[in-house]
């Protein structure tokens, strides 16, 4: 049975009802469809944040108009509706599971690819001077159980001494005192690197710098069959044909696993899930004294993720299973807005205003991610591929963007 969560038949669908859209300003001009057959250098398939920086650096450091093409608007699927979170980390993996099953000296080099990747995303807001609502520098890892302290010692150690990396343990008196009080926050360790930002105003910025740099993007334009018409590939879309000289593929969890045979039976889109509330009042707050606006994780190993928004409005988020129906999404998101076993254990004060109108979620956004049988990702030599699906989602994406112009550009 083929997987592809996007509707190829309506290419073009608006942008779904989520925090991000609603706050994000206009939507990005000159992206429209394909309207006829055309021969291209680079196409890139799917428009978001890796599609996008792919496009952005191949411009900006190698003057090649790469054309974009995107099945509904630029920015509408995952990049457009994640958790707005730029973090350190590559993969699924942890940075001892690399020391483990790869070395120290390999497990180095990956670790300083997912800086890397935090870094570029800090080059393009600085170059692009991109306003994204950008969170202090830094972030908060909880131990969700009182058992995690004592791994989070040894972590705290290990990215010291291994990788070089300053963080600092927290007792839960500290937390309590300094950033917010939870059933769910025994302590944690405050990581110096990585920020949170608003996840459309970032994709739609990277659009806008990667026009400027003279990338074409095309939105409503599917790729409905992909063929070899001698050295170049054929992408059919529904206004016309490009044919290419180069493809990337930069899709997630919506690509269709009939794309390419590089794709076939290689994709399983998982759910993951955000709400986030209508404001918070000051005595809401101090209720359970959140003082931070850092970006925050729990030691789960399928984690749950949460900051605190300009607006003082809760974003949280967790992984939601692989049944996308209008019924599982009604049931969990009055599980997560009506004092559910996700939200209140965190923070009881609250219990009856979550399941009342009055605290009730304002937005609650799902979206397919793919899941991909190895832990670490992988980029194919051809087709270009840049599957982001164990990356961290927005500094990983751009880095593999920016990773796929060198080959691209010979």
């Amino acid at each position: 049975m083929p997987i592809n969560p996007t509707d190829l038949q309506h290419p073009g669908a608006a942008h779904v009802d989520s925090y991000w859209a609603a706050t994000a300003g206009p939507e990005v001009e000159g992206a429209a469809p394909v309207d006829s057959d055309r021969e291209v250098d680079v196409a890139i398939i799917g428009g978001g944040y890796t599609g996008l920086s792919a496009a952005y650096h191949l411009g900006r450091e190698h003057g090649i108009s790469a054309h974009v093409l995107e099945a509904n608007r630029i920015g509408w699927g995952c990049s457009g509706r994640n958790g707005g979170f730029c973090s350190i980390g590559i993969g699924k993996d942890d940075f001892g599971d690399w020391v483990r099953r790869f070395g120290l000296d390999p497990a180095k080099q990956i670790f300083e690819q997912g800086r890397e990747a935090v870094r570029s995303v800090q080059r393009i807001l600085v170059a692009e001077k991109l306003e994204v609502d950008r969170s202090p520098e830094g972030g908060l890892e909880l131990a969700h159980r009182p058992n995690r302290i004592g791994e989070m010692a040894v972590r705290q150690r290990n990215l010291k001494e291994l990788f070089g990396l300053d963080c600092r343990l927290l007792s839960k008196s500290e937390l309590d005192q300094g950033y917010l009080v939870s059933r769910e926050a025994h302590g944690a360790l405050i990581h110096d690197e990585g920020f949170a930002l608003h996840a459309m105003k970032y994709s739609r910025g990277l659009a806008r710098a990667a026009q400027r740099h003279g990338a074409a993007l095309h939105g409503a334009s599917p790729v409905l069959e992909w063929r070899r018409d001698g050295k170049r590939h054929l992408l059919q879309t529904p206004g016309g044909s490009v044919r290419a000289r180069q493809v990337v593929i930069a899709g997630n969890g919506y690509t269709g696993d009939r794309l390419h045979p590089a794709t076939n039976g290689r994709l399983l889109p998982v759910l993951s899930n955000i709400i986030v509330t209508r404001e918070l009042s000051q005595a809401e707050r101090e209720s359970v004294n959140w003082r931070s606006y850092l970006k925050i994780w729990d030691s789960r190993r399928l984690l749950f993720y949460y900051r605190l928004l300009p607006q003082n409005r809760v974003l949280f988020g967790a992984r939601g299973g692989i049944d996308d129906t209008p019924g599982t999404t009604g049931t969990r998101r009055h599980g997560w807005s009506g004092g559910s076993p996700k939200c209140s254990p965190r923070w009881p004060r609250w219990r009856q205003n979550i399941s009342g109108a009055a605290g009730s979620a304002s937005r609650a956004t799902r979206t397919p991610i793919s899941a991909a049988s190895r832990t670490v990702p992988s980029t194919t030599p051809w087709p270009i591929w840049a599957p982001v699906w164990r990356w961290r989602h927005i500094a990983g994406a751009c880095l593999r963007g920016g990773l796929q112009e060198d080959p691209m550009a010979r």
